[in-house]
């Protein structure tokens, strides 16, 4: 049963947030509210719209219309979400002209200031772009403005704010507030972070399995939770105070007894400040695994009428690095900062400017990709967008044995199984999702087997590009716990990239902030966090929820 005898009201101008782990049966609740549940679902009960209508009763132009006009809806996946095929500004502009009945004129400079509203910086650009053009956070923000734009009476949100930094992610809330106050909207909130929960919500309902354990005003729920469920939720989540060697997860409350916990917890605390400082020397004295030097590299921005291009976008300008074996190097800075790009730069998947990356004394920018293919299994990537870099024809057992196949022939069959059936394991899976295709699975589920796959060699370097911005707080706490076991037992060099300051503050031994592909500010996370020198790092830490 995925979602089972739930119930709740939403009047105008209120807001309900709804929380639980991947595959508690929030995203279900929020597609049965616009009658989008898969075909094969069988729903019961009644959704009643504005104390009158019951839309499970209603045809499809009817409901069409009502989706289009009266309930706007962001999605979790923004690039599965938006048409390929189509500009952001014809996508954002279409409901627009239908719907407002704008002419084309005034619906581009609508659409152009939704996007400044939304915190794109260069609405012009965004306008002219396709979807794979932007980043994940500039992608999520063309969502959010799309459904805003016809000024919905409800807002369902399901997980708005994952793809997106601190300073945005509060831009957006204030944002979707104001609306609130001066529209009336109605929000349904989606949401694993529970700070952002606690910001934009009046109600919270806590889920588990597709039912409700706790449900109540959001500063009670969120304060003093009463089931160890929600108690669970509330402990798991990272803090920028780092006060923690390791994060608890779900099942330890649900498994010990009160006394059990707050011992527990006590034991999860860093013992003393030397610890840290021990680790830090220990890790400047350790071998470099991979290192990059002034890397530059561009995108194309203007092209003439003879298709030349005239202009471009500076993605990453000067940026130097250095991995060592067994340290996490944290990245952070604003959607379209060159974080992502950074990370593609150093696996080849974007081409450089200028600029060298060099493996374990090896020059892998340089060389050719047939001699590059021997040095892909030792370093992965871990992608931002978990259903785009997964093939949806291929089952998930394929998609793991494949790289098995290609990168070690030598294996047999049931090797290759056993070695899958290993990581899985190792993120919270089992062998029953070897059958199923990327479709079956939560946005957080499909992240965690996109770590799996990248687990498979035992890489000695591990890009990790949000690859936990859309797992809910426990699985986050299990992943961020298992790649720190992992870095102590394999010592691979791992660069992290968040917008997530406090999974940053957990992981990370040093911090990178960027900022329009350069960098302001670099040193250990201690003192990043506790004395950062640059006014936008200040600002940066000032917008966590």
């Amino acid at each position: 049963m995925a979602v089972a005898d739930l119930s709740f009201q939403l009047f105008p101008g209120q807001s309900l947030g709804l929380v639980g782990e991947s595959g508690s049966g929030k995203s279900l609740t929020a597609l049965s509210a616009i009658q989008l549940l898969p075909t094969a679902a069988q729903a019961s009960g009644e959704i009643i719209w504005k104390g009158e209508q019951e839309l499970s009763g209603l045809d499809e132009n009817s409901l069409r219309e009502l989706r289009a006009r009266h309930i706007g809806m962001i999605f979790q996946e923004p690039l599965s979400s938006l048409n390929p095929l189509m500009r952001c500004g014809e996508q954002t502009a279409e409901p627009l002209r239908i719907h407002k009945g704008l002419d084309k004129k005034d619906a581009e400079a609508a659409a152009k200031q939704w996007f400044s509203k939304v915190g794109l910086r260069d609405p012009d650009r965004i306008y002219r772009s396709f979807p794979h053009q932007l980043s994940g956070g500039q992608r999520q923000r063309v969502m959010i403005a799309m459904a805003l734009c016809v000024e919905p009476e409800l807002l369902i949100a399901d997980e708005p704010t994952t793809a997106l930094d601190v300073t945005v992610q509060k831009g957006i809330l204030e944002l979707i507030q104001e609306l609130q106050k001066e529209l009336g909207i109605a929000v349904l909130f989606i949401s694993h972070d529970l700070g952002v929960i606690r910001e934009i919500t009046d109600r919270v309902i806590v889920m588990w399995k597709g039912k409700v354990m706790e449900e109540g005003a959001v500063a009670s729920v969120l304060e003093a939770p009463q089931h160890p469920y929600s108690k669970g939720l509330v402990a798991c989540r990272p803090s920028i105070a780092g006060s923690r060697r390791r994060l608890p997860t779900v099942p330890d409350f649900l498994e010990k007894t009160p006394e059990e916990i707050e011992s527990f917890l006590n034991e999860l605390d860093r013992t003393s400040a030397s610890d840290v400082s021990d680790r830090e020397v220990g890790l400047d004295n350790a071998p470099i695994y991979l290192e990059a030097n002034n890397l530059h590299i561009r995108y194309p921005k203007e092209k003439n009428w003879f298709g030349r291009v005239t202009t471009y976008h500076q993605a990453v300008d000067d940026v130097s690095i250095t991995l060592r074996r067994g340290a996490c190097l944290g990245v952070v800075g604003e959607s379209g900062s060159g974080k992502t790009t950074l990370g593609k730069g150093l696996v080849r998947l974007v081409p450089l400017q200028s600029g060298e990356v060099v493996y374990q004394g090896h020059a892998i920018s340089s060389m050719p990709e047939r001699d590059f293919r021997s040095y892909r299994p030792k370093i992965q990537m871990v992608f931002q967008d978990p259903f785009s870099s997964l093939n949806p024809k291929m089952r998930i057992g394929e998609l793991l044995s494949e790289p098995l196949r290609i990168h070690a022939p030598h294996l047999t069959k049931e090797e290759r199984y056993e070695r899958v059936i290993a990581v899985l394991e190792r993120v919270n899976l089992d062998a029953s999702v070897l059958e199923r295709f990327p479709k079956a699975f939560s946005g957080g589920q499909r992240q965690r087997i996109g770590i799996a796959r990248a687990l498979l060699f035992e890489p000695e370097v591990l890009i990790c590009d949000e690859s936990v911005s859309a797992l809910d707080v426990s699985v986050q706490a299990q992943v961020l716990n298992l790649l720190k076991d992992l870095q102590e037992e394999y010592q691979f060099a791992m660069l992290f990239i968040s917008h997530d300051l406090g999974v940053i503050r957990f992981i990370a031994d040093e911090i990178l902030v960027m900022q329009e592909g350069r960098v302001v500010e670099h040193g250990p996370a201690e003192q990043i966090f506790n004395a950062p020198q640059q006014a936008y790092t200040q600002q940066l830490l000032a917008a966590v929820l």
